[in-house]
Parts: structure tokens; C-alpha cells; sequence
């Protein structure tokens, strides 16, 4: 009976379309420590950081992420299962503590868990993302 029955719906706290924190990345749980935020606040160029996120159904979304930049001139590479979605995207220039959406970015998901990687190309004074929008 238990094999016959349907599976339970999948959840996950990263799930599509959905709004959801930079700092529920991989590896990083709630309560979030402070070390782990600052973590996200200071990449500088080359580092990265990876998200999960649960897609109820394969398609197009578009991908927004809410930042603050004190300077223009930081880029990022946007990677969506390992293959680059946006390369040298720059970060609006906000002035720090105005966070601010960027401009959307379209990502192809498929159904189920993907993986998002936000890596650092360029750093001018740094950027500190909010939180990451997908719809």
C-alpha cells in the first residue's frame, strides 16, 4: 500500500517562485550565525556561493537579485546547473544599506532541485546581497 500510494510533495525552503534570504545557501542553516552572513557580504572576485532551489515544474523563470553596492563596477557570473546564465553582470550601485532589485535575469530550471552559483567576476568596493527572487 505504502509503494502504491503517491509520493509526498517535495518541499525544500529554496522553492520556486518564490522569494527566499542570500543567506540560505548550501550548507548554511537556520539560525544563521553571523560569521555566515558576513561570509555572503565579502566575495570577492573569484568566490562564489551556490544555491538549491526546487523548481514545481521545468521552464523559463526570471531570476532577480536584491543587493546594495556602495560603488558601480561589481560584476557577477550567474550559473544555473553548471552552465553560465549571465556573465559579467553588474550590480546596480544602491549606496550601502539601500538595498535594490536588479535587473531580471532569465534562467531555464528543470523540474525538481537546481542548482544556482553566484560567483564574484569584479569587485569595486564590494556588494552585499538580500535576498533572491525567482518567478
Amino acid at each position: 500500500a505504502t509503494l502504491a500510494a503517491p509520493l509526498p510533495p517535495l518541499t525544500w525552503r529554496n522553492t520556486v517562485p518564490g522569494t527566499f534570504s542570500s543567506w540560505a545557501y548550501v550548507g548554511n542553516t537556520e539560525p544563521y550565525s553571523e560569521a555566515s552572513k558576513i561570509s555572503v557580504r565579502y566575495l570577492h572576485p573569484g568566490s562564489y556561493v551556490n544555491y538549491v532551489l526546487l523548481a514545481p515544474a521545468g521552464g523559463t523563470y526570471s531570476f532577480v537579485l536584491n543587493a546594495e553596492a556602495g560603488e558601480t563596477g561589481t560584476t557577477i557570473d550567474v550559473a544555473v546547473n553548471a552552465r553560465t546564465v549571465a556573465s559579467g553582470f553588474e550590480i546596480k550601485k544602491t549606496g550601502w544599506g539601500t538595498p535594490a532589485d536588479n535587473l531580471p535575469i532569465a534562467i531555464s530550471l528543470k523540474k525538481g532541485f537546481n542548482t544556482l552559483r553566484i560567483t564574484t567576476r569584479t569587485e569595486t568596493n564590494g556588494f552585499s546581497p538580500i535576498s533572491l527572487t525567482v518567478r
